[in-house]
C-alpha cells in the first residue's frame, strides 16, 4: 500500500497435509481425532471425517496413528510475491488461499525466511492471535503502536502480555500523542515499558495515510521525526542483541 513494490517473481507455497485415511489400515480408533487440537479430524459411525479448512498441518495425527493410516498430499496454502520498492528495498509479502486462515503462521514463517542481511522489518496484523505471534517471535525488537484511549490501553496490555510470554520485551510507540494521558503513562511505568516515540495527531497525516502515500513525501516537515524515531528503534534493537 505504502511502499508500492514492483513485483519481480511469485512462488507457490505448499505443504504436506493430511487428506484422508487408508481404509485398509485404519481401525477407526479415534486417536487422531483426540490428538487434533483444531478439531480438523472426527471419527463417527465408523468413518473418519477430515476438515481441511481447520487443519494447521501440525502432524499430530500422523504421530499418534498406530497403523500409519493417515494419507498426506500436497496442499497449496498461498503465494509469496517478491519485488523491490523505490528500486532498492527488498519487499516480500504473501497471500493466503481462500479458507486457509489457519495456515497464516506457516505462511508468515516462509515470508520471514526471505529475510536478508541488514535491517528486516516485519509488519504484523493487530491483536494477539497466531499470525501476530508468528510475526513477533524470534525478532530483535517488537514495537507496539497504541492509541491513548481506553480500548487502546486494553489492547496494549494484551499485546505486552503476549510478547512477554514468548520472550519478547516490547517498546511502545504512541499514536495521536496529544491525547497521551495519565492512564497510559501509569501503565507503561508500572509495566516497565519504554515509550520510544510519539506521533502527533495531525489530520494531514491521516489524509496522506488514507491515500496510501508516504508521510515524509507529502509532509516533509515530519522527516526528522521519523528519522529520529528510526534511529531510536534501531538503537534499542541493538541493545537487545547484546543481551
Amino acid at each position: 500500500l505504502f511502499l508500492k513494490p514492483e513485483i519481480e517473481k511469485e512462488e507457490d507455497i505448499t505443504l504436506l497435509s493430511p487428506i484422508g485415511d487408508d481404509g485398509e489400515k485404519c481401525t477407526k480408533c479415534g486417536k487422531c481425532s483426540e490428538a487434533c487440537t483444531y478439531n480438523a479430524i472426527a471419527v463417527a459411525r465408523g468413518k473418519v471425517l477430515f476438515f481441511p479448512e481447520l487443519c494447521h498441518v501440525c502432524g499430530a495425527c500422523e504421530i499418534v496413528c498406530p497403523t500409519d493410516a493417515i494419507i498426506t498430499g500436497i496442499k497449496k496454502i498461498g503465494v509469496i510475491k517478491h519485488g523491490k520498492s523505490r528500486g532498492k528495498i527488498d519487499f516480500h509479502y504473501a497471500l493466503l488461499e481462500t479458507a486457509e486462515g489457519g495456515m497464516s503462521p506457516r505462511l508468515i514463517e516462509r515470508v520471514k525466511a526471505c529475510s536478508g542481511p541488514g535491517i528486516n522489518i516485519y509488519d504484523s496484523p493487530p491483536g494477539t492471535a497466531c499470525p501476530v505471534v508468528a510475526t513477533v517471535k524470534d525478532t530483535d525488537l517488537c514495537v507496539l503502536v497504541t492509541d491513548p484511549t481506553p480500548f487502546g490501553v486494553n489492547d496494549l496490555k494484551l499485546a505486552v502480555d503476549m510478547c512477554r510470554k514468548i520472550g519478547q520485551e516490547p517498546v511502545v510507540l504512541v499514536n495521536r500523542a496529544e491525547y497521551l494521558d495519565d492512564e497510559l503513562k501509569k501503565y507503561c511505568t508500572q509495566a516497565r515499558l519504554k515509550i520510544i516515540g510519539e506521533i502527533p495527531d495531525d489530520r494531514r497525516i491521516a489524509e496522506v495515510y488514507s491515500k496510501g502515500d508516504m508521510i515524509i513525501d507529502e509532509l516533509p516537515q515530519y522527516a526528522k521525526l521519523f528519522k529520529d524515531l528510526t534511529e531510536r528503534i534501531l538503537g534499542w534493537a541493538k541493545k537487545n542483541l547484546k543481551r
